[in-house]
């Protein structure tokens, strides 16, 4: 995708789309990580979702003119770590399903009040620590 330009016409129609020139680093990240978050819904598995994103986001860091290190971080630790939504999107969770006790719904229903708290504890993570690190 960074070959052949791909990643940075996303990253562009993103940026422009969302209205992230104006906005400032934290609100960016906070708008970077929810969508990851709800593409989760999109994806059957972590290192698909993974291997199609990351290119993008490194595209969005470079035309947003920012650290990659500030969107990407987060980026894998929201693909990687919370995969939650669905419960498709891990072979853990296609297990606790396949024992017939959860409902496809059940997994939102925990999963987006997860979601949604990891966010906010990287914004905060990112307005705190990663300053004293020297990350932006």
């Amino acid at each position: 995708m960074i070959k052949t330009g791909a990643a940075n016409w996303i990253a562009g129609t993103i940026f422009h789309g969302l209205g992230l020139g104006g906005a400032g680093l934290l609100a960016m990240l906070l708008v970077v990580m929810i969508v990851l978050q709800l593409l989760h819904v999109l994806f059957v598995g972590t290192t698909a979702m993974a291997t199609g994103i990351i290119p993008i986001v490194l595209a969005l860091a470079e035309t947003a003119q920012v650290d990659p290190r500030v969107l990407v971080l987060p980026a894998g630790m929201i693909i990687g770590g919370y995969p939650v939504l669905m419960f498709y999107n891990t072979l853990p969770n296609i297990i606790v399903y396949g024992t017939g006790r959860l409902t496809v719904l059940d997994f939102p229903k925990v999963g987006v009040p997860i979601s949604l708290l990891a966010c906010i504890v990287y914004v905060i993570c990112a307005s705190t620590y990663w300053r004293w690190l020297g990350m932006f």
